[in-house]
């Protein structure tokens, strides 16, 4: 080979060599700004729902998630990388479980614990009242005592008709328990109230003998199994099971639920095993925290930006919908209120009047008493002095007595004395009758 074409066969091997290390370098930086998209794509939308989810090749998108992918986005987002959004939420479940199960021993505990869990999900104003509820008057044992001791006083007064009203103007045995539980202090419970007399008879005699405490731990029961099934659905329709009644929901729904599930947990999950037994007057403070915005972030990195975001937004319109609900609400607590406090001041007008009947009775029974007292104290005077009276004419009386009776001895020997000379003077008359009889015979005899 000529030298030219030693030349020309080096310079072939050298543009290989470059043509080979273009390449080399084009497939690193299509390399690098497909991850790049992958992360992009995966931060958009988030971890597969589960492990069947496909792309648009119709390849699982886990199969796409390596290892170090899955450590970079979540250690940013406290750790514990998972795959799907199904394992996340079966992660969520077991720590929730574990609170539940904590509570297991009180039923009144645990509604507590599964209205805080469900009220960020309440989308429903009876089912947010209901929450709502549990979460105040169930916080601890001695507000769930005050509820139930409340409830007892109420339905203590609501079985005895009023004495002063016609029996037919009598209010009912439920107007009468709601009014009497407004009444007393503490915070609102209506809707519990309103399960409680829907399980108790209508009718105030046969109230009278209804097993309140059989009632009430019924009614508590109730409420628990309410919020029980809310969770179990709620949970079961995020890991794609169809719900009690329900059908199975799809892929694009599951993501929803997910989204919106895991969202509306962030506040409880932030708060930590040491935060107090109601975090609900802290939660501008809790907003602001470390734990909140990292399972804010976790929210993201799990659902994507795009599903997370969808998720507030629909969060937003519900709480703007309840809020509708809690103006009317508002207007119609205003207007009972009202009502309940015409009444309450016409029976504290009436219980006024009796008072002062009452009072006024008692200053003329006073001035009895205080008069009768001054007479008993003058009697009192006037009983010492006769009894003292008494007393000396009691000694001169015995004297007396004494004197009487030495003079009954003395008369009493005087009339034995003159028994006996009576007798004496009729042993003499009959001894001269015998002499004269005899002088009569004599006398006979000589003439």
């Amino acid at each position: 080979m000529s030298l030219l074409g030693k030349i020309l066969a080096l310079i072939n091997v050298f543009g290989a060599i470059g043509l080979v290390c273009l390449a080399s370098m084009d497939y690193g930086k299509r390399q690098s700004w497909a991850y790049a998209v992958h992360r992009h794509d995966l931060m958009l939308e988030g971890m597969p729902v589960n492990e069947q989810e496909l792309d648009a090749d119709s390849v699982p998108r886990v199969e796409r998630i390596s290892e170090d992918t899955l450590q970079q986005v979540f250690n940013a987002v406290g750790g514990n990388p998972v795959p799907t959004q199904k394992q996340e939420v079966e992660r969520v479940k077991r720590i929730l479980d574990e609170k539940i199960a904590a509570a297991a021993q009180s039923k009144s505990q645990q509604s507590y614990v599964y209205a805080r869990i469900l009220l960020p999900l309440a989308d429903a104003y009876k089912e947010r009242e209901q929450m709502l509820t549990c979460r105040a008057h169930f916080a601890t044992e001695q507000s769930a005592n005050a509820l139930k001791t409340r409830c007892q006083q109420s339905f203590a007064e609501a079985i005895k008709p009023d004495p002063r009203v016609d029996p037919k103007e009598q209010r009912s045995f439920a107007g009468t328990f709601r009014l009497a539980f407004r009444a007393r202090p503490g915070p609102p419970a209506d809707l519990f109230v309103s399960d409680l007399l829907q399980a108790l008879p209508e009718e105030r005699e046969k109230a009278k003998s209804a097993n309140f405490d059989a009632v009430y731990e019924a009614v508590i029961e109730k409420n628990r199994k309410e919020l029980e099934d809310r969770y179990a659905a709620v949970f079961a329709e995020a890991l794609g099971e169809a719900p009690p009644g329900g059908t199975k929901p799809g892929l694009g729904t599951q993501k929803v639920v997910i989204a919106r599930l895991l969202h509306g947990l962030c506040l409880y999950l932030s708060e930590g095993p040491q935060a107090p037994a109601d975090r609900s007057s802290d939660q501008d403070n809790l907003v602001k925290s470390a734990a909140y915005a990292q399972n804010l972030n976790r929210v993201f990195a799990v659902c994507g930006v795009r599903a997370g975001l969808n998720a507030i937004a629909t969060r937003a319109g519900e709480l703007v919908r309840l809020s509708d609900y809690v103006l009317a609400s508002t207007t119609q607590e205003r207007t009972q209120f009202i009502t309940d406090h015409t009444a309450l001041i016409d029976e504290i007008r009436e219980q006024a009047a009796l008072v002062a009947f009452e009072q006024k009775l008692f200053t003329e029974n006073n001035d009895r008493y205080a008069a009768a007292t001054q007479v008993v104290k003058e009697r009192t005077v006037e009983i010492e002095k006769i009894e003292d009276e008494l007393k000396k004419a009691r000694e001169a009386t015995d004297v007396e007595i004494r004197k009487l009776r030495d003079k009954s001895y003395d008369v009493l020997q005087v009339r034995q004395k003159t028994r006996e000379t009576i007798q004496r003077i009729e042993r003499s008359e009959k001894a001269i009758r015998d002499l004269e009889k005899q002088t009569t015979t004599l006398d006979r005899r000589n003439q």
